[in-house]
């Protein structure tokens, strides 16, 4: 998505961001980090799961290494760590269909969005900062504003259905 000062190496280091999405209100929570791995991910649901309030039940996820070890339509490898952290959690894994467009997750839209509105122009002076500040865009932007593809305001929407079926979070 960009580059952040890291501190720790004194240089502008690329910054990935993971987006989750929930499906049916389209609240979304942006998690950025300086690495792929299965920690940052792990790292970044928990975030997500404190941010929300909650588990879901199912999470559809793109095929990324640190969770995927094989993108097969039929007989998908969940990497086994991601597996055990869900498991942990209590959700079930359900890969997205690798090479074909209507089997993306919601993210695939989420994506231009976080980065047009969120990233552009913006300058960040720790990873720290950027979280802080995406999870306050999160919070005052994205998720009162009219939805484009389904014509309602996702924290609404969130707070009126889908908050309620989440599963507790410690």
């Amino acid at each position: 998505m960009g580059r952040i000062w890291d501190e720790a190496t004194r240089r502008n280091k690329k910054t990935y961001v993971l987006i989750l999405t929930l499906c049916h209100c389209r609240h979304i929570y942006v998690y950025l980090t300086f690495t792929q791995d299965i920690r940052a991910v792990t790292q970044g649901f928990e975030a997500a799961w404190d941010y929300f309030g909650g588990i879901t039940e199912i999470v559809i996820i793109d095929n990324m290494k640190p969770a995927i070890d094989k993108a097969d339509r039929y007989s998908p490898g969940v990497n086994r760590q991601f597996l055990e952290y869900a498991q942990h959690r209590g959700f079930i894994v359900d890969p997205a269909y690798s090479g074909h467009a209507k089997g993306k997750p919601i993210e695939e839209r989420a994506v231009p969005y976080v980065r047009d509105n969120f990233f552009a122009g913006e300058a960040f002076i720790s990873l720290d900062d950027g979280r802080e500040r995406a999870a306050c865009w999160c919070s005052h932007v994205a998720s009162k504003r009219l939805h484009g593809t389904t014509k309602k305001i996702p924290i609404q929407v969130f707070e009126e259905t889908e908050k309620g079926s989440l599963k507790s979070y410690p």
